[in-house]
């Protein structure tokens, strides 16, 4: 949130660290049980983003503040953090703070998936290093 907002000045700070803080909150609800969790007929009906969003609208209705745009802006960020129709969102983000939101998971994902790739063909010897070791990759000599 510190380096969008940084780079970025239409990014609200305070609204992508509430975003991140909440937008699976409907996970809670979407779930159930108390060790093997099963998905609950709300959850199978209207899933977690839905639920996450109405929850925030139903929370500001009782404190009488639904109409102020700060909580139109988070159930947004709710709706749109998988980031595209074809992963669940029903919206596409519509502004640039939830922007975020929606790419940094996969930004992580594709990070771990490089590691992951990377330390398979370390292990395998499928990049071409030897057991003897070399400079960049000191391994063991055998």
């Amino acid at each position: 949130a510190d380096y969008f907002s940084k780079y970025y000045k239409d990014i609200n700070r305070d609204l992508i660290v509430t975003g991140a803080l909440i937008h699976d909150f409907g996970k809670m609800i979407e779930l159930e049980g108390p060790a093997v969790y099963r998905y609950s007929v709300e959850g199978k009906l209207l899933g977690h983003i839905a639920m996450g969003a109405n929850e925030i609208y139903a929370t500001a209705c009782d404190l009488g503040i639904e109409k102020r745009e700060e909580i139109l802006n988070l159930m947004h960020i709710v709706l749109s953090h998988h980031g595209e129709l074809e992963y669940g969102s029903p919206k596409k983000p519509a502004f640039p703070s939830p922007v975020p939101m929606a790419k940094v998971p996969y930004t992580s994902l594709a990070f771990f998936a490089a590691f992951i790739n990377t330390f398979s063909a370390l292990s395998s010897g499928s990049i071409g290093l030897s057991a003897s070791g070399n400079s960049h990759f000191p391994f063991p000599k055998t």
